[in-house]
């Protein structure tokens, strides 16, 4: 389980290596005295096409003011969002292949990776839960 405001939803894991996520994660509490604020207002959701999991060229200017926030020293959260239109596991991996491509991008430019938080949602679990936006997109947010 991930992401919690006022219920809990669940969340993808991955092998690649060096990729910290939300799921399980110690140092990102939702709940009790330890919660964290995550601020989506700073930066915009990175949208993608339905089915993709490519960097727009349009996407590029919100990546790059990700990579600002993270030369900045401080942590994001990298919020994949699956396709509506497909079963909600598909849409988790969707959306986590998403959240990862941003995170290689900002982490091949030289951004540290251990300030770099990801997880995947399926479309129907990120309704209400996370920032705005609507569709296929990465939310980016910062850790509080």
């Amino acid at each position: 389980m991930v992401l919690g405001f006022g219920g809990m939803v669940g969340g993808c894991r991955t092998t690649a290596p060096g990729v910290r996520l939300a799921a399980g994660d110690e140092s990102v509490s939702f709940f009790g005295s330890g919660r964290v604020r995550l601020d989506f207002a700073r930066l915009t959701p990175i949208g993608f096409s339905p089915g993709s999991w490519e960097i727009s060229e349009s996407g590029m200017a919100r990546v790059r003011a990700v990579d600002d926030v993270l030369a900045g020293g401080e942590r994001v959260f990298l919020i994949g969002v699956g396709d509506a239109d497909v079963p909600a596991e598909h849409g988790r991996q969707q959306a986590l292949a998403r959240a990862l491509a941003v995170r290689r991008w900002l982490v091949e430019r030289g951004a540290p990776s251990d300030l770099i938080l990801v997880s995947g949602l399926a479309a129907v679990e990120a309704e209400g839960v996370i920032g705005g936006g609507s569709g296929p997109r990465v939310e980016c947010a910062v850790v509080r």
